[in-house]
């Protein structure tokens, strides 16, 4: 870049599209005040190979370039042209509009030749303030003409009539300090690197917004501008070159040797684009977002609830992810992949070579589709630049984006020295009975991470324990109280029936009290928010509000307790806890069932610390003493789950999440949640969550931004290679 910077009709930032660094250099430039650690790390790089190639482009270059101009123009000229394809591979060219050609055309020839042809003399630098002025406009206009690929920074100031002042500034001060002299044209030179800075810091912020907010359109400029400067440079060359025509061997010779070191130039810039080739992993999963939501909105389709578990069926967790197994499986199969389908329980999808195997851990299963939802939650709906139904984040969309991140490693032939297997189970969200068949008939991957979470990363997951309070009670008052289907869910509807209902009295409680419930068809329907059982304190618990109604106005002993010592935090029964890394006890009231004299209330409760297990037990038996008609049932208890946060997996996955999103704030955190992760040693959840975003899963309206699910594509592809390469 640095060599470039000072041949007119070449441009810097040329060779960093060439091989690859241009966005990169960009995100560095204007990311440096908000990112400084990471920034400042790339540029100190970029700028000390700048640095190295003014100061030897100056002494050595510029002899080249005064003896033989027109032989290096054709090199260098062969040098941008191998380094279009790399343009190309940010381009979807069938979407690219005429009008997007035109723009660029009309942009990038008004830029290249105006610089070319158009060169009013040669300007001097004074020795006064009005110099120091002139000169640090100099360098503000080289910058920005330096940060465009395809302007040449030197055939800029060419055109303005001062790239031969600068060049003369740069060298002879350059001289004068080797040979220990400073004079006024050092402080010259100080004032023209600070306006370059200036310029630089200026004008790269307003490309890393064009390239995030128009990055395909930004690039048909860039193709533009190159192949515009292949002209520039040839122009620039001939207009150097000082030829010698005696004989009709003269033209042999030019033209002979022009061609040589074009055609040196040819596999020179291949041998540099295959060294420095950076496999545009953003680009790729951009040709990928129609055929994804394609796919997704095919698995939407099979309503793949838990039914009824029958381990003898053919389809133990449902038809519907019997079929929505098969279906990924299947297209899968015709795509090439090696595929295993482990008795319906789950299945894999295989790519790669290698002893080690690489495990992405995903379901297919989801919970009940509860709530009001504005469409159908089995249909999925592309609405506002978002696709909308049950399984979209959690956790559907995250295998298709695994399962197109597998695809684009394939279709682009990278080859990978582990096995990569995308494992897809049947019954995460009750139980993970799937994936413990799954590995009793398959071998167990090295290594894992499950994309059934938040971003950046998942390096700890708390401990899961469910267990009922049962007891017998008959009521004279109560007919049936109906709350939940699932025991890690917030349940958002609790519906109580009485004998002899005081509808005028439930009233006016539900108004004192702000409780959004209604008396309808003979029932008292409550209405709450649903939220995952990993953030209780996120939702509107709407059995623990009947609970209360019904406390305040009878006797029944299970609405009593659970108005006097339910809480999301376990501080009613003395079990709270808040560990430092793993965080707060979390209690869910997940399920709440009264018919024909029996009660049942169901929890699940995310436990910090395996051995706190203890002090919940003791906690909740110390409580039910004041109410001996409930009884304690057993404990189902999975330990937490943690991976080292310095762990080369773990240094991996950020890796890729960082340079995928820029991201340099946030770093791996535990959770509450509890993926597939936890059933491996060595695996982690990872994605697909971005930090700051809502959090949907188990919600009506579930949905997923178009743009982070294509982001999902890029990031898993990525992690995959950085892991398996």
């Amino acid at each position: 870049m640095g060599l470039a910077n000072i041949v007119p009709g070449l441009s810097g930032s040329t060779i960093a599209v060439c091989v690859g660094m241009y966005d990169d250099f960009i995100y560095s430039i204007s990311n440096v005040f908000k990112y400084p650690k990471q920034c400042i790390k790339n540029l100190i790089g970029y700028l000390v190979g700048i640095a190295l190639g003014l100061v030897s482009g100056v002494f050595i270059l510029s002899i080249l370039l005064t003896k033989f101009p027109l032989f290096m123009s054709f090199l260098f000229a062969a040098l941008i042209l191998c380094g279009i394809p790399r343009v190309l591979d940010e381009i979807e060219l069938p979407k690219v509009k005429w009008y997007e050609w035109l723009v660029a055309g009309i942009f990038c020839f008004i830029l290249i030749f105006s610089a070319t042809f158009i060169n009013p003399g040669n300007l001097g630098f004074t020795n006064d303030v009005k110099g120091a002025l002139f000169i640090f406009a100099t360098g503000i206009i080289a910058a920005i003409a330096m940060l465009v690929p395809g302007v040449s920074g030197a055939s800029t100031l060419q055109a303005v009539g001062i790239y031969d002042s600068v060049l003369n500034l740069v060298k002879n001060t350059l001289k004068n300090l080797l040979n220990i002299q400073i004079d006024f044209r050092f402080l010259l030179l100080v004032i023209l690197a600070i306006g370059v800075l200036v310029g630089i810091f200026m004008f790269a912020k307003l490309i890393d917004i064009l390239n995030k907010k128009y990055h395909q359109f930004l690039y048909v400029i860039i193709l533009g501008l190159m192949i515009g400067s292949v002209v520039s440079v040839i122009y620039n060359g001939f207009s150097k070159q000082e030829f010698n025509i005696i004989s009709g061997y003269s033209y042999v010779y030019y033209i002979g040797l022009c061609a040589l070191f074009f055609i040196i130039g040819l596999p020179l810039g291949g041998f540099i684009m295959k060294v420095d080739k950076k496999f545009n992993f953003k680009s790729h999963a951009k040709k990928y977002e129609e055929a994804a939501i394609s796919m997704l909105s095919d698995t939407i389709k099979y309503n793949s609830v838990l039914d009824n578990f029958d381990p003898n069926s053919d389809a133990p967790f449902g038809r519907g992810n019997r079929r929505c197994l098969e279906y990924m499986l299947i297209r899968a199969k015709a795509d090439g992949f090696d595929t295993y389908n482990c008795d319906n329980y789950a299945g894999h999808i295989e790519y790669g070579e290698g002893e080690e195997i690489l495990g992405i851990l995903g379901h297919l299963d989801v919970v009940p589709a509860t709530g009001n939802w504005d469409s159908n939650p089995f249909e999925a709906v592309i609405k506002d630049g978002k696709i909308y139904g049950r399984g979209v984040l959690d956790d559907k969309g995250p295998v298709v984006a695994s399962y197109f991140a597998l695809k684009l490693l394939k279709d682009n032939n990278i080859k990978l020295s582990k096995r990569v297997r995308l494992i897809m189970g049947c019954d995460e969200e009750t139980g993970s009975r799937c994936l413990n068949y799954y590995f009793t008939k398959s071998e167990k991957p090295q290594m894992a991470f499950s994309p059934d979470a938040d971003f950046p990363l998942i390096y700890g997951e708390k401990g899961i324990l469910s267990f009922d309070i049962t007891g017998k009670f008959d009521s004279d008052e109560i007919i049936s109280i109906s709350c939940g289907e699932r025991y890690n869910i917030v349940p958002d509807l609790a519906i109580l029936e009485m004998k002899n209902p005081d509808v005028e009295g439930f009233n006016t409680y539900v108004k004192e009290n702000n409780i959004d419930a209604e008396f309808a068809d003979g029932k008292f329907i409550f209405h709450g928010k649903a939220s995952h059982a990993m953030q209780p304190e996120k939702g509107i618990n709407a059995g623990y509000n009947l609970m209360c109604y019904l406390a305040s106005i009878c006797d029944f002993q299970p609405a009593m307790y659970i108005k006097e010592y339910f809480d999301t935090t376990g501080y009613k029964q003395n079990c709270s806890i808040d560990d430092p890394m793993m965080h707060a006890l979390t209690i869910n009231l997940g399920v709440i069932d009264y018919h024909n004299g029996s009660i049942k209330l169901g929890y699940n409760l995310r436990v910090p610390v395996d051995e706190h297990v203890v002090v919940i037990k003791a906690g909740f038996k110390n409580a039910l003493s004041d109410y001996p008609g409930l009884k304690l049932g057993e404990f189902h208890y999975s330990k937490r789950h943690f991976v080292s946060p310095t762990s080369k997996l773990v240094d991996s996955l950020m890796q890729a999440y960082k340079e995928s999103t820029g991201d340099n704030l946030n770093g791996p955190i535990t959770i509450g949640g509890g993926t597939y992760a936890r059933i491996l040693e060595n695996a982690v959840a990872f994605g697909p969550q971005f930090p700051g975003t809502e959090d949907l899963c188990h919600q009506p309206n579930e949905n997923i931004k178009v743009e982070d699910f294509v982001k999902w594509i890029e990031i898993y592809a990525l992690a995959i290679y950085k892991l398996a390469k």
